[in-house]
């Protein structure tokens, strides 16, 4: 089977997998559309095994034999969809047993699946048994209870062997602090090969995204990090933007910064970074609701010399900051003449 070109996306930072997509997010090649809880199939030279989405199929066969039937009847599928089946950290391990040595198995969503630190061990065993798989979303289950919320050390060993694996979503994953440290040991580590890491809607604070920021000082494959919805505030935003200035030799491309509150001081030190060129060669900074004003946002495309957009196009289009802030609420005013007739006019407060 010849290789496929690529094109997946991970869903916007706010929402999760399963609560939509922005279209410009985490594509490793080119943007493509998905619907809720899927990977977009784009290599017409093999199908893609069924969406699992029907608790009564599970039910009916077992876990363990629908798995089996699934492959028999389609055996050179590509990507496998149990999103939001809680099959549970033992129906992780039974998914093990079964996909080990998979030949053909690029894509595997595991999104709101319903496991803990058990099953992120199961998958770890799971990643360097099949030498195909790509794409891996584990967005929506929860690391804890483990024990001290770290990842599991078969998880972090797993991904760094993992031969092909090149996007890995971790989103909403109740990932902390603690759990950092080991997987900062997989992003430096040159035996990985992950290119676009999701760690959204995490209980991350700014010193935790520093770690990170710092762990790709000598990283040359990763370029799009998706670290929105976490908790970094205004001096996690400083503190971030000082850690981008000391890692210029990464690959980072993309940083998505979006729900983080960072407020007006915070974006303000990630634009000058951007502005300046220090850093990563950034080409898209996502900025967007963090907690300014349009007047907040006026003064931070005076730092790039733009004016106020809701995307700002540097050099020629090819790199771009994304900003929003809240609109101003309409009014209606009804314009009438004595008989009770006019027009209605829209004011702006």
């Amino acid at each position: 089977m010849g290789a496929p070109s690529e094109a997946y996306i991970f869903a916007s930072s706010a929402h999760g997998v399963a609560d939509g997509v922005n279209s410009d997010l985490y594509s490793v090649t080119q943007s493509t559309s998905l619907g809720p809880g899927c990977f977009v199939h784009d290599d017409d030279t093999s199908p893609t095994m069924p969406k699992v989405l029907h608790k009564a199929d599970i039910d009916r066969l077992g876990f363990r034999d629908f798995l089996v039937s699934v492959i028999e009847k389609q055996g050179g599928s590509t990507a496998l969809d149990l999103s939001e089946n809680a099959i549970g950290d033992q129906g992780v391990r039974v998914l093990r047993e079964v996909l080990s040595g998979h030949p053909h198995l690029r894509r595997l969503n595991l999104h709101g699946a319903g496991f803990s630190f058990y099953g992120f061990q199961e998958v770890g065993s799971l990643l360097d048994r099949c030498p195909e798989l790509h794409t891996l979303s584990l967005g929506h289950n929860s690391l804890d209870p483990g024990p001290l919320q770290k990842f599991p050390d078969a998880f972090c060993l797993g991904l760094k062997h993992a031969p092909a694996l090149r996007v890995l979503n971790l989103n909403s994953c109740e990932i902390t602090a603690i759990a950092i440290p080991s997987l900062c040991g997989v992003l430096c580590s040159p035996e990985h090969q992950l290119e676009c890491l999701s760690l959204a809607g995490n209980m991350l604070d700014g010193a935790a995204a520093v770690e990170v920021i710092s762990s790709l000082a000598e990283n040359t494959t990763l370029h799009a990090l998706d670290l929105g919805a976490n908790r970094f505030g205004m001096k996690g935003g400083e503190a971030i933007a000082a850690g981008l200035a000391k890692v210029d030799k990464c690959a980072l491309r993309r940083l998505d910064m979006e729900r983080n509150e960072l407020k007006l001081r915070g974006c303000q030190a990630l634009l000058r970074l951007f502005a300046t060129g220090k850093g990563p060669p950034l080409d898209r900074l996502d900025l967007r609701n963090n907690g300014v004003s349009e007047a907040d946002c006026t003064e931070l495309c005076k730092v790039v010399d733009r004016v106020l957009a809701p995307v700002l196009q540097l050099d020629g289009g090819a790199r771009r900051i994304l900003l929003s802030w809240p609109h101003r609420p309409a009014r209606v005013v009804h314009s009438r003449d004595k008989e009770g007739r006019g027009p209605s006019r829209v004011a702006w407060d």
